[in-house]
Protein backbone atom coordinates (compact mmCIF):
# COMPACT_ATOMS: atom_id res chain seq x y z
CA UNK A 1 0.00 0.00 0.00
CA UNK A 2 2.94 2.45 0.65
CA UNK A 3 4.59 1.83 -2.45
CA UNK A 4 1.16 2.83 -4.59
CA UNK A 5 0.63 5.88 -1.92
CA UNK A 6 4.49 6.94 -1.36
CA UNK A 7 3.31 10.77 -0.36
CA UNK A 8 0.29 9.90 1.84
CA UNK A 9 0.17 8.37 5.25
CA UNK A 10 -1.28 5.05 5.46
CA UNK A 11 -4.32 4.66 7.89
CA UNK A 12 -4.69 0.43 7.66
CA UNK A 13 -7.67 -0.90 9.39
CA UNK A 14 -7.08 -3.98 11.81
CA UNK A 15 -9.98 -5.06 13.56
CA UNK A 16 -11.14 -1.75 15.68
CA UNK A 17 -8.35 0.41 14.96
CA UNK A 18 -6.68 1.82 12.06
CA UNK A 19 -2.57 1.63 12.47
CA UNK A 20 0.05 3.29 10.99
CA UNK A 21 3.61 1.56 10.25
CA UNK A 22 7.48 2.52 10.67
CA UNK A 23 7.48 5.96 9.64
CA UNK A 24 4.08 7.14 9.27
CA UNK A 25 3.64 5.95 13.27
CA UNK A 26 6.38 8.27 13.53
CA UNK A 27 4.75 10.67 12.30
CA UNK A 28 1.37 9.98 13.36
CA UNK A 29 2.74 9.62 16.80
CA UNK A 30 4.20 12.91 16.70
CA UNK A 31 1.16 15.03 15.19
CA UNK A 32 -1.90 13.39 17.40
CA UNK A 33 0.31 13.20 20.54
CA UNK A 34 -0.53 9.42 20.78
CA UNK A 35 1.54 6.53 21.74
CA UNK A 36 4.88 5.05 19.74
CA UNK A 37 4.32 1.35 20.27
CA UNK A 38 5.89 -1.96 18.89
CA UNK A 39 4.49 -5.75 18.52
CA UNK A 40 7.43 -7.88 16.93
CA UNK A 41 10.38 -9.06 17.63
CA UNK A 42 11.34 -6.90 14.78
CA UNK A 43 10.25 -3.85 16.89
CA UNK A 44 8.25 -2.37 14.01
CA UNK A 45 7.14 1.04 15.31
CA UNK A 46 3.48 1.21 15.18
CA UNK A 47 0.59 3.76 16.16
CA UNK A 48 -2.99 3.56 16.17
CA UNK A 49 -6.12 5.44 16.43
CA UNK A 50 -9.94 4.06 17.17
CA UNK A 51 -12.14 3.36 14.25
CA UNK A 52 -14.93 4.98 15.63
CA UNK A 53 -12.71 8.25 16.11
CA UNK A 54 -11.51 8.29 12.73
CA UNK A 55 -13.06 11.93 12.15
CA UNK A 56 -11.41 13.11 14.98
CA UNK A 57 -7.85 12.06 14.21
CA UNK A 58 -8.38 12.54 10.33
CA UNK A 59 -9.42 16.19 10.58
CA UNK A 60 -5.79 17.02 12.72
CA UNK A 61 -3.74 15.17 10.14
CA UNK A 62 -5.86 17.19 7.21
CA UNK A 63 -5.64 20.67 9.09
CA UNK A 64 -1.85 19.97 9.57
CA UNK A 65 -1.66 19.43 5.89
CA UNK A 66 -0.98 15.70 5.75
CA UNK A 67 -2.55 13.00 3.38
CA UNK A 68 -4.17 10.14 4.69
CA UNK A 69 -4.70 6.82 2.37
CA UNK A 70 -7.65 4.78 3.93
CA UNK A 71 -6.89 1.08 3.71
CA UNK A 72 -9.88 -1.05 4.76
CA UNK A 73 -10.92 -4.15 5.04
CA UNK A 74 -12.81 -5.71 1.56
CA UNK A 75 -13.98 -9.04 2.71
CA UNK A 76 -15.75 -10.97 5.31
CA UNK A 77 -12.95 -11.64 7.81
CA UNK A 78 -15.49 -14.59 8.76
CA UNK A 79 -14.79 -15.70 5.31
CA UNK A 80 -10.94 -15.43 4.28
CA UNK A 81 -8.88 -17.16 3.74
CA UNK A 82 -6.07 -16.12 5.33
CA UNK A 83 -4.87 -12.48 5.85
CA UNK A 84 -8.04 -10.69 4.81
CA UNK A 85 -7.97 -8.66 1.92
CA UNK A 86 -7.98 -5.09 2.29
CA UNK A 87 -7.63 -2.10 -0.41
CA UNK A 88 -7.45 2.02 -0.18
CA UNK A 89 -11.07 2.91 -0.51
CA UNK A 90 -10.15 6.79 -0.51
CA UNK A 91 -7.45 8.93 -0.42
CA UNK A 92 -8.37 12.53 1.75
CA UNK A 93 -6.81 15.26 1.35
CA UNK A 94 -7.12 19.01 2.41
CA UNK A 95 -8.69 19.70 -0.62
CA UNK A 96 -10.51 16.80 -1.01
CA UNK A 97 -12.63 16.41 2.31
CA UNK A 98 -16.18 15.52 2.52
CA UNK A 99 -16.45 15.00 6.34
CA UNK A 100 -18.67 17.67 7.91
CA UNK A 101 -16.37 17.72 10.82
CA UNK A 102 -13.80 18.88 8.91
CA UNK A 103 -15.47 21.24 6.71
CA UNK A 104 -16.27 24.96 7.81
CA UNK A 105 -20.02 25.01 7.72
CA UNK A 106 -21.24 28.13 5.21
CA UNK A 107 -17.55 28.45 3.34
CA UNK A 108 -16.32 25.87 0.08
CA UNK A 109 -13.38 24.07 0.36
CA UNK A 110 -11.57 24.03 -3.11
CA UNK A 111 -9.22 22.56 -4.62
CA UNK A 112 -7.25 24.90 -7.53
CA UNK A 113 -5.96 23.34 -10.46
CA UNK A 114 -3.19 25.21 -12.58
CA UNK A 115 -2.07 24.40 -15.91
CA UNK A 116 0.26 27.02 -18.15
CA UNK A 117 2.13 27.90 -20.87
CA UNK A 118 4.49 31.18 -20.64
CA UNK A 119 2.43 33.88 -19.78
CA UNK A 120 -0.96 32.08 -19.79
CA UNK A 121 -3.35 29.98 -17.29
CA UNK A 122 -5.85 27.96 -17.39
CA UNK A 123 -7.51 27.39 -13.92
CA UNK A 124 -10.23 25.08 -12.46
CA UNK A 125 -11.35 24.92 -8.85
CA UNK A 126 -13.18 21.81 -7.51
CA UNK A 127 -15.42 21.73 -4.15
CA UNK A 128 -16.13 18.11 -3.79
CA UNK A 129 -18.05 18.72 -0.91
CA UNK A 130 -20.61 20.61 -2.80
CA UNK A 131 -19.55 19.82 -6.68
CA UNK A 132 -19.03 23.35 -7.79
CA UNK A 133 -17.11 23.38 -10.57
CA UNK A 134 -15.50 26.26 -12.12
CA UNK A 135 -12.81 27.55 -14.74
CA UNK A 136 -11.46 29.98 -16.69
CA UNK A 137 -8.57 31.46 -18.85
CA UNK A 138 -6.05 34.18 -18.40
CA UNK A 139 -4.13 35.96 -20.85
CA UNK A 140 -1.88 38.69 -21.26
CA UNK A 141 1.28 40.73 -19.72
CA UNK A 142 -0.67 40.79 -16.32
CA UNK A 143 -1.73 37.14 -16.37
CA UNK A 144 0.44 35.90 -13.53
CA UNK A 145 -0.92 38.71 -10.86
CA UNK A 146 -4.73 37.99 -11.91
CA UNK A 147 -4.06 34.38 -11.38
CA UNK A 148 -2.72 35.69 -7.71
CA UNK A 149 -5.74 37.52 -7.24
CA UNK A 150 -8.00 34.21 -8.30
CA UNK A 151 -5.89 32.37 -5.76
CA UNK A 152 -6.57 34.99 -3.28
CA UNK A 153 -10.29 35.23 -3.72
CA UNK A 154 -10.82 31.28 -4.10
CA UNK A 155 -8.86 30.43 -1.09
CA UNK A 156 -8.07 26.89 -2.02
CA UNK A 157 -6.90 24.38 0.35
CA UNK A 158 -5.46 22.45 -2.01
CA UNK A 159 -3.44 23.49 -5.08
CA UNK A 160 -2.64 20.59 -8.56
CA UNK A 161 -0.21 21.53 -10.75
CA UNK A 162 1.95 19.29 -13.01
CA UNK A 163 4.54 17.10 -11.82
CA UNK A 164 7.26 18.37 -13.99
CA UNK A 165 5.99 22.29 -13.44
CA UNK A 166 8.57 24.64 -12.63
CA UNK A 167 8.63 26.79 -9.30
CA UNK A 168 6.32 30.02 -9.70
CA UNK A 169 5.28 33.00 -7.58
CA UNK A 170 2.37 31.26 -6.98
CA UNK A 171 3.68 28.04 -5.70
CA UNK A 172 5.41 30.33 -3.72
CA UNK A 173 2.55 32.56 -2.38
CA UNK A 174 0.12 29.41 -1.75
CA UNK A 175 3.47 27.85 0.60
CA UNK A 176 3.37 30.43 2.57
CA UNK A 177 -0.01 30.47 3.24
CA UNK A 178 0.07 27.01 4.10
CA UNK A 179 -1.37 25.65 0.98
CA UNK A 180 -1.00 21.85 0.37
CA UNK A 181 0.96 22.06 -3.17
CA UNK A 182 0.27 18.43 -4.77
CA UNK A 183 2.05 17.47 -7.86
CA UNK A 184 -0.12 15.11 -10.29
CA UNK A 185 0.36 13.09 -13.21
CA UNK A 186 1.91 15.66 -16.95
CA UNK A 187 0.55 13.06 -18.70
CA UNK A 188 -3.52 13.90 -17.18
CA UNK A 189 -2.90 17.57 -18.19
CA UNK A 190 -2.33 17.07 -22.21
CA UNK A 191 -4.65 18.20 -24.22
CA UNK A 192 -5.84 14.75 -25.49
CA UNK A 193 -5.83 12.92 -22.20
CA UNK A 194 -7.82 15.92 -20.47
CA UNK A 195 -10.65 16.21 -23.58
CA UNK A 196 -11.16 12.12 -23.10
CA UNK A 197 -11.42 12.34 -18.79
CA UNK A 198 -14.36 15.27 -19.72
CA UNK A 199 -15.59 13.78 -22.31
CA UNK A 200 -16.48 10.28 -20.30
CA UNK A 201 -17.28 12.10 -17.49
CA UNK A 202 -19.84 14.17 -18.88
CA UNK A 203 -20.85 11.53 -21.38
CA UNK A 204 -20.53 14.09 -24.40
CA UNK A 205 -19.16 13.83 -27.55
CA UNK A 206 -18.01 17.35 -27.67
CA UNK A 207 -16.68 20.03 -25.46
CA UNK A 208 -18.96 22.90 -27.13
CA UNK A 209 -21.80 22.08 -24.89
CA UNK A 210 -19.56 22.80 -21.57
CA UNK A 211 -18.45 25.88 -22.70
CA UNK A 212 -15.01 24.68 -23.46
CA UNK A 213 -14.33 24.30 -26.71
CA UNK A 214 -10.74 26.14 -28.05
CA UNK A 215 -9.88 26.93 -23.99
CA UNK A 216 -7.38 24.58 -24.67
CA UNK A 217 -5.58 25.56 -20.91
CA UNK A 218 -8.56 25.43 -19.31
CA UNK A 219 -9.69 21.87 -20.93
CA UNK A 220 -6.47 21.13 -19.18
CA UNK A 221 -6.78 22.18 -15.67
CA UNK A 222 -10.53 21.01 -15.99
CA UNK A 223 -9.21 17.01 -17.19
CA UNK A 224 -6.47 16.75 -14.79
CA UNK A 225 -8.49 18.23 -11.57
CA UNK A 226 -11.54 15.19 -12.43
CA UNK A 227 -8.36 12.66 -12.93
CA UNK A 228 -7.42 13.77 -9.66
CA UNK A 229 -10.50 13.09 -7.88
CA UNK A 230 -11.11 10.05 -9.75
CA UNK A 231 -8.16 8.50 -8.38
CA UNK A 232 -8.59 9.99 -4.86
CA UNK A 233 -11.49 9.46 -4.09
CA UNK A 234 -12.37 6.08 -5.96
CA UNK A 235 -16.16 6.57 -6.01
CA UNK A 236 -19.05 8.12 -7.97
CA UNK A 237 -18.52 12.09 -9.07
CA UNK A 238 -21.47 12.12 -10.73
CA UNK A 239 -22.98 14.50 -8.58
CA UNK A 240 -20.24 16.62 -10.40
CA UNK A 241 -22.88 17.56 -13.41
CA UNK A 242 -21.81 20.92 -14.81
CA UNK A 243 -18.61 23.23 -15.40
CA UNK A 244 -19.62 26.77 -15.08
CA UNK A 245 -16.27 28.98 -17.20
CA UNK A 246 -16.11 32.42 -16.60
CA UNK A 247 -14.43 35.40 -17.53
CA UNK A 248 -11.86 37.08 -15.07
CA UNK A 249 -13.10 40.26 -16.46
CA UNK A 250 -16.87 39.80 -15.35
CA UNK A 251 -16.04 40.74 -11.88
CA UNK A 252 -14.03 43.54 -10.05
CA UNK A 253 -10.42 42.14 -9.48
CA UNK A 254 -9.38 42.23 -5.91
CA UNK A 255 -5.68 40.93 -4.90
CA UNK A 256 -5.07 39.10 -1.61
CA UNK A 257 -3.99 42.76 0.21
CA UNK A 258 -7.17 44.53 -0.62
CA UNK A 259 -9.37 41.22 0.76
CA UNK A 260 -6.97 41.50 3.73
CA UNK A 261 -6.99 45.25 4.02
CA UNK A 262 -10.51 45.82 3.71
CA UNK A 263 -11.17 42.89 6.63
CA UNK A 264 -13.70 41.41 4.09
CA UNK A 265 -13.77 37.74 5.29
CA UNK A 266 -11.25 38.17 8.58
CA UNK A 267 -10.55 40.70 10.73
CA UNK A 268 -6.96 42.13 10.42
CA UNK A 269 -6.82 41.79 14.95
CA UNK A 270 -6.77 38.13 15.17
CA UNK A 271 -7.88 36.42 11.47
CA UNK A 272 -11.69 35.80 12.90
CA UNK A 273 -14.82 36.63 11.59
CA UNK A 274 -15.68 38.72 14.28
CA UNK A 275 -15.91 42.57 13.08
CA UNK A 276 -15.43 41.58 9.35
CA UNK A 277 -17.94 42.62 6.77
CA UNK A 278 -19.16 39.16 6.00
CA UNK A 279 -19.48 38.61 10.08
CA UNK A 280 -21.45 42.06 10.00
CA UNK A 281 -23.54 41.63 7.19
CA UNK A 282 -23.83 37.59 7.29
CA UNK A 283 -27.73 37.11 8.07
CA UNK A 284 -28.10 34.01 5.96
CA UNK A 285 -29.53 30.61 7.28
CA UNK A 286 -28.01 27.75 5.38
CA UNK A 287 -24.70 27.54 4.52
CA UNK A 288 -25.36 27.44 1.11
CA UNK A 289 -26.59 31.15 1.35
CA UNK A 290 -23.35 32.02 2.93
CA UNK A 291 -21.18 30.39 0.46
CA UNK A 292 -22.93 32.55 -1.95
CA UNK A 293 -22.61 35.42 -0.01
CA UNK A 294 -18.82 35.06 0.26
CA UNK A 295 -18.74 34.18 -3.38
CA UNK A 296 -20.53 37.20 -4.21
CA UNK A 297 -18.35 39.72 -2.10
CA UNK A 298 -15.48 38.26 -3.25
CA UNK A 299 -16.30 38.71 -7.10
CA UNK A 300 -17.89 42.45 -7.42
CA UNK A 301 -20.05 42.33 -10.62
CA UNK A 302 -18.91 45.04 -12.74
CA UNK A 303 -21.81 45.07 -15.78
CA UNK A 304 -24.31 47.79 -15.04
CA UNK A 305 -27.19 45.45 -16.10
CA UNK A 306 -26.56 42.32 -13.93
CA UNK A 307 -25.85 44.77 -10.69
CA UNK A 308 -29.30 46.03 -11.33
CA UNK A 309 -30.45 42.87 -12.25
CA UNK A 310 -29.20 41.71 -8.61
CA UNK A 311 -30.93 44.58 -7.26
CA UNK A 312 -34.23 43.78 -8.54
CA UNK A 313 -34.26 40.72 -7.39
CA UNK A 314 -33.04 41.39 -3.69
CA UNK A 315 -35.79 44.32 -3.70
Amino acid sequence: MKERYPDAIIFFRMGDFYETFYDDAKVVARELNITLTSRDKAKTPLAGIPYHALDTYLSRMIKKGYRVAICEQIEDPKKAKGVVKRDVVRVVTPGTVLEDSILESGSNNYLMVISQEWNRYGLAFVDVSTGEFLTTEIHGNEAEQRALSEMARFSPSEIIVPEDAAESNILREAKQRGVLITRHSAYAFTKEKAKDTLKRHFSVLSLEGLGLEGNDLAISACGAALDYLFRTQKSSLDYIDTIKPYRIDDYLVLDSATIRNLELLKNIRDGGKEGSLIGVIDRTVTPMGSRLLKSWLLRPLVDQGQINTRLDAIE
